[in-house]
């Protein structure tokens, strides 16, 4: 709980995205799966799934960075 609680701290104080991959299941982690849930915190039960989410993320930024820079 320590941990979610601290991960919590750190995504209000940076503007940067914090993605969350803990392979304990969800009965095991019930309670800091719903600390990270009310400080929309993305989290995953897979790290192959964490990274896949954040590629998205990255390849999305990007494609809006790369339009935004073509047409202003």
């Amino acid at each position: 709980i320590q941990m979610a609680r601290e991960l919590t701290t750190i995504h209000q104080e940076t503007d940067k995205p914090i993605v969350v991959a803990w392979t304990s299941g969800p009965t095991l982690m019930k309670e800091q799966f719903e600390i990270l849930k009310q400080a929309k915190i993305p989290y995953f039960s897979s790290p192959a799934r964490a990274v896949r989410s954040l590629a998205k993320v990255l390849a999305y930024g990007s494609m809006n960075f790369h339009i935004y820079r073509c047409y202003y």
